[in-house]
C-alpha cells in the first residue's frame, strides 16, 4: 500500500503542476474546449485515485472542483477571474492535503469555507448556459446524478480513437454498419520511460567517477610504457585496447551525466501561475513569455534554481512594470511583458 500511495503522490504532483499551468492558460483562452477537457481529466484522475485510496478530503475537494469544470466545458458556466481565483485557491488546498499525506500527518484541513464557496459558485451560475437557458432554483443543491453523467462522458471520451486503441462508442441503431477492417488495429505502444530512484543514479555517478579515474591511470601507464619502449610492436595490442577503453569510458560518462539532466521547463511551469497572482494583487496587466523550456540542466541545479528565479520575476513585476494607467500616460501599451528565457 505504501508503494501505491507513493505512486499516487508522484502522479498527483505531476497533475497538479499541469493544472497550475493550464488554469492560467484557460483564463486567457476560456473557449479552448481541448484545454478544458484536459483540465477536467486531471481533476477526475485525482478524484478517482484518491477515492480508491480512502483520502476523503482530497476526493471531496477535487470532486467539487470537477463539478465546476464539468459545467465550464458544457458552457453552463463561464470563466471569470473570480471563478479562476476560487479554482486556484482550491488547487492550493489540494497541495496542502497531499503534503500532509506525504508527511504522514493525515490530510485533515478545514474545508468548510472553500466547499461552501465552490457550492455558491455552482449555484449562482446554475442554468446560465451560452444558449441563454433559464436559471434554475438558486437554493437547490447540486443534483447527484451529475457525477454519474460525468463518468459516462469520460468513458465515451476515453473510447475515442487514439494511436493505441480502436474506436468503440455507442452506435445509433439507425446508423449503417461500418465495414470490418482486418489487421488494422495497432499494437499498444510500449512504455517509453521509467522512474529511477535518485540514489541509484548517484551511485552510478560515483562508480562512473571511479571508472574515469582508473581510465586516466591506465592511459598514463600505457603512455609511460610507450615512451620507455618506443617502437616495440608488442605494445600495439595494449595501445588498441587502451584507446577502446578510453573511448567507451568517455561515451559512458556523457550518457550517465545526461541521465541526470532535466528540462528547465519543469521549473518554468510554476511561473505562469505566479505572474497571474502577482498581476491580480498589484492590479497590473502582465504577460509572461517563456522560451528555451527544453534547455537541460543537472537535477541538482534544477532543484536550486527555482527560488532565485521566483525573486527575479517578483522584482520584475513589482519594480520593472508600471500600472496600466502609468504605462498609457508614457505612451506604452497597458500590458507589460516579462520574458523568461533559458539557453
Amino acid at each position: 500500500m505504501k508503494e501505491i500511495i507513493d505512486d499516487f503522490l508522484v502522479e498527483a504532483d505531476e497533475l497538479i503542476n499541469s493544472l497550475d499551468n493550464n488554469f492560467v492558460k484557460l483564463e486567457s483562452s476560456p473557449g479552448d474546449l481541448d484545454l478544458l477537457n484536459e483540465i477536467f481529466r486531471a481533476a477526475h484522475t485525482i478524484k478517482g485515485t484518491s477515492s480508491f485510496l480512502g483520502f476523503e478530503q482530497v476526493t471531496t475537494l477535487s470532486h467539487r472542483m470537477e463539478d465546476i469544470l464539468n459545467k465550464l466545458r458544457k458552457s453552463e458556466m463561464v470563466v471569470t477571474p473570480e471563478v479562476m481565483d476560487l479554482l486556484l485557491e482550491s488547487l492550493d488546498l489540494l497541495k496542502v492535503l497531499l503534503d500532509n499525506v506525504r508527511s504522514g500527518s493525515g490530510e485533515q484541513v478545514n474545508l468548510d469555507a472553500i466547499l461552501a464557496r465552490l457550492s455558491a459558485v455552482l449555484t449562482s451560475q446554475d442554468g446560465q448556459s451560452s444558449s441563454g437557458g433559464a436559471a434554475g432554483d438558486k437554493d437547490a443543491p447540486e443534483p447527484e446524478p451529475a457525477a454519474a453523467e460525468t463518468e459516462q462522458e469520460l468513458a465515451l471520451e476515453a473510447a475515442q480513437p487514439t494511436d493505441t486503441a480502436p474506436q468503440t462508442a455507442e452506435i445509433s441503431p439507425d446508423a449503417p454498419a461500418a465495414p470490418k477492417s482486418v489487421g488494422t488495429a495497432k499494437k499498444p505502444t510500449a512504455e517509453q520511460t521509467i522512474r529511477v530512484d535518485v540514489e541509484r543514479l548517484d551511485t552510478l555517478m560515483n562508480m562512473m567517477g571511479e571508472l574515469v579515474s582508473s581510465r586516466n591511470s591506465l592511459m598514463q601507464t600505457v603512455n609511460k610504457l610507450n615512451a620507455e619502449h618506443e617502437g616495440d610492436y608488442q605494445l600495439e595490442p595494449l595501445n588498441q585496447s587502451s584507446i577502446s577503453v578510453n573511448f567507451i569510458t568517455t561515451e559512458l560518462q556523457v550518457a550517465v551525466m545526461k541521465m541526470r539532466m532535466l528540462p528547465i521547463g519543469k521549473v518554468f511551469k510554476r511561473f505562469p501561475r505566479l505572474v497571474r497572482d502577482l498581476a491580480r494583487e498589484s492590479k497590473k496587466q502582465i504577460e509572461l513569455k517563456l522560451s528555451g523550456e527544453t534547455t537541460e540542466l543537472d537535477k541538482s541545479v534544477i532543484e536550486e534554481i527555482g527560488d532565485p528565479l521566483v525573486h527575479m520575476i517578483r522584482n520584475s513585476c513589482d519594480h520593472g512594470l508600471e500600472t496600466p494607467e502609468e504605462r498609457i500616460a508614457k505612451g506604452k501599451p497597458p500590458t507589460g511583458t516579462v520574458h523568461l528565457a533559458a539557453s
